[in-house]
């Protein structure tokens, strides 16, 4: 448990005094006020969150203000505070992530892959997202304790294994509606991976998508107490696409850009960004982890195959509609810990 108590250690240096750097009475447009004001709506007046309406026109992370408002409540009302627990969560999920590639690993590459999660998870997270109050935070740890979660239920062939990994899913996708089209994605991959490898059920995949359905129940619950009609409108909503430019070579060039984007050539977008090393290293190592696999003729294990889902599912709307000049960088980082799960098995593949 070195890492989370590293970055706890990082983030008290880092927030000390500790401080409050979003006041309720702030300005409405960044995200992290909003979820500020939607946390101390939750704390005084329950949680359908009585200050607003409908759901759809505030950030997409719904499931966001109720952790920071779990937070605020325990630890003290400030967003320092916030940022302490995040950054100490970050490291829970390189362990969990170092957990899920150390069962199928030589213990060497176990060691080599936790020191360079730890490295993708301070570069982007604890140095950037874990000091803001946004919802990649959470999803962040969700999403890798729903992987851990798969993988183990689905080794025991475990049906009420699957229903809990289902629910975690649902809950990623209320931290993170943008993953929708991925958790849809990986609920079907569960309802066919046994069947076709030939080791299981089309039942436990059932299961998993039963009880990811069951979370994702929540958002239509509190739409329904708030505003007397259930609704799935913030994950349908699109009013926040980018249309792209019109012309064959103006699309072709915008499409070139925002793929570079994603490998880390950033500035590509933006010129002002940085080139991310660490992202272009990471693909790298999905690439020989592919080359892997192909060689090899093996099945990926079912955490790899949701990844393998996840990961062009979340970024092909990215690349497509996201406003990525605004949130590019925090959208394709929050994919980076777990496409190094494929990379981390790529640095010493053995027969599994």
């Amino acid at each position: 448990m070195s890492l989370p108590i590293l970055f706890l250690l990082i983030a008290v240096v880092n927030a000390w005094p500790f401080g409050d750097d979003v006041p309720l009475d702030g300005p409405q447009g960044d995200d992290w006020y909003f979820y500020r004001k939607l946390a101390a709506s939750i704390m005084s007046g329950g949680l359908s969150i009585p200050a607003i309406g409908s759901y759809v026109l505030v950030p997409h992370g719904f499931l966001y203000p109720y952790f920071l408002a779990g937070v605020f409540s325990t630890f003290g009302d400030r967003a320092s505070i916030a940022y302490v627990v995040q950054a100490s969560l970050a490291g829970v999920s390189g362990v969990l992530l170092w957990a899920l590639v150390r069962r199928r690993s030589e213990p060497a590459a176990g060691i080599v892959f936790l020191i360079a999660i730890g490295v993708v998870l301070y570069l982007d997270f604890v140095r950037r997202l874990s000091f803001k109050l946004l919802s990649e935070n959470l999803f962040l740890l969700l999403f890798a304790v729903f992987l851990l979660v798969l993988a183990r239920a689905y080794d025991r062939r475990s049906h009420a294994g699957a229903v809990v990994a289902g629910v975690l899913l649902g809950l990623a996708v209320l931290s993170r509606t943008s993953i929708t089209a991925s958790a849809v994605g990986i609920a079907i991959l569960a309802c066919a991976y046994g069947p076709v490898r030939r080791d299981g059920s089309v039942t436990w995949g059932l299961a998993l998508a039963a009880g990811m359905l069951a979370a994702m129940c929540l958002l239509p619950l509190r739409e329904y107490i708030a505003i007397g009609r259930p609704n799935f409108d913030l994950i349908l909503n699109n009013g926040d696409w980018v249309p792209a430019p019109s012309g064959i070579a103006a699309k072709a060039e915008y499409y070139g850009r925002r793929v570079l984007f994603t490998l880390g050539a950033t500035g590509f977008v933006m010129e002002e960004f940085r080139f991310r090393p660490h992202w272009f290293a990471i693909w790298c190592g999905v690439f020989a982890y592919l080359v892997a696999r192909l060689r090899s003729r093996q099945w990926p294990t079912i955490a790899e195959a949701a990844v393998l889902i996840f990961l062009p599912l979340y970024l092909a709307p990215v690349i497509l509609v996201a406003g990525i000049e605004n949130y590019g960088g925090r959208m394709v980082a929050a994919a980076m810990p777990f496409a190094a799960i494929l990379a981390g098995r790529a640095i010493r593949h053995r027969q599994t």
